[in-house]
């Protein structure tokens, strides 16, 4: 297995073979981060294995705009800043400070989509299938039976549970705790945060069965999402929490 040493850009991600002091894309200082990285296998490979690739144009008039491709939530904020409610293939994520309630949200919104009778796949790298069960058990009225909930950070076998499962929705706690094998570097680095993103907009945008993706990202305390801004790029929105103060 060959190993590839690459310097990334932790604002920008651009990448360059030799360290920088000054990324020359977004002029940012000391940014760049060695990374370690595997050619095993590459993205084409990963994206032929989802069915991300291989594509074939459709005429416009040919693309499906009705309502039902939207899964609405029992949240009506959520839903109007979604546009309607939760569009099947998009990527989706969701930031906030430390203890504003984002697993909490998500289990709700998981719970409303399930509700419909649409299969939901919460995964957390953070808390065990307990200590989400807990915390279902005492926000929601009730446990639908289409929620399926798995704890583990190897983003690897989150893939190969999104085959088994087929959810509609995915919902991801949080995406800086994710791992992929193929690459040598801790969780929560550039790399595995932008390529294990990478992975599951694949998964989303896979044209013979598209699904939705929610990701919890952890925020800095310049109100950032952590790691990458490249992050922000990758997906179709970010919803910012805010919390009242007084």
């Amino acid at each position: 297995m060959k190993q590839k040493i690459i310097y990334r850009c932790s604002e920008c991600g651009n990448e360059s073979l030799r360290w920088m002091g000054k990324c020359s894309e977004c002029n940012s200082w000391n940014t760049f981060v060695e990374t370690s990285i595997s050619t095993k296998k590459n993205r084409k490979d990963r994206g032929q294995s989802t069915g991300a690739t291989g594509r074939v144009p459709i005429k416009l008039l040919d693309v499906d705009t009705e309502d039902d491709q939207r899964m609405v939530t029992g949240i009506d904020e959520f839903n109007r800043v979604l546009g309607g409610g939760i569009v099947r293939d998009s990527v989706t994520i969701v930031t906030a400070r430390p203890g504003a309630g984002k697993s909490t949200l998500l289990l709700e919104i998981a719970n409303d989509i399930a509700e419909q009778g649409h299969r939901v796949l919460y995964v957390s790298g953070e808390e065990s299938e307990s200590q989400i069960s807990s915390r279902a058990y005492r926000i929601l009225d009730r446990i639908p039976k289409d929620i399926w909930i798995l704890s583990d950070n190897s983003m690897d076998n989150v893939l190969n549970v999104i085959d088994k499962v087929n959810p509609e929705l995915i919902v991801i706690d949080s995406i800086q705790t994710f791992t992929l094998g193929e690459f040598d570097s801790r969780a929560g680095s550039p790399v595995q945060s932008v390529e294990c993103a990478n992975a599951l907009v694949d998964i989303a945008k896979n044209k013979d069965r598209p699904r939705a993706v929610i990701m919890v990202g952890h925020m800095t305390k310049a109100n950032e999402i952590a790691g990458l801004r490249t992050l922000e790029h990758l997906v179709d929105t970010v919803i910012y929490l805010e919390g009242e103060s007084g």
